[in-house]
């Protein structure tokens, strides 16, 4: 992405006619390189970025069965009737 942006920005900065103004013309306009990716590169991006969401979701679904058993455990321990000799 920064990439992206860099491209742009650096095919913008000659077009700039002053410091306070900037003219777009359409012909400058058309005249930019704005690079995109294939759709098969696309499709590969939007895959891995999925798959990563997906690898959270299960990382929180442990950590909440985690912490859940972990108050589980902790009222088993501290619920039980002391035993006292009589």
């Amino acid at each position: 992405m920064c990439y992206f942006f860099q491209l742009i920005f650096e095919n913008v900065e000659p077009i700039q006619q002053s410091r306070t103004s900037h003219l777009m013309t359409k012909e400058t306009t058309r005249s930019l390189h704005i690079p995109f990716t294939s759709f098969a590169e696309q499709k590969e991006v939007v895959r891995e970025i999925e798959s990563r969401f997906a690898l959270v979701s299960s990382i929180e679904k442990l950590q909440n069965d985690f912490e859940l058993l972990k108050k589980v455990a902790l009222k088993e321990t501290f619920s039980f009737p002391l035993l006292v000799d009589s």
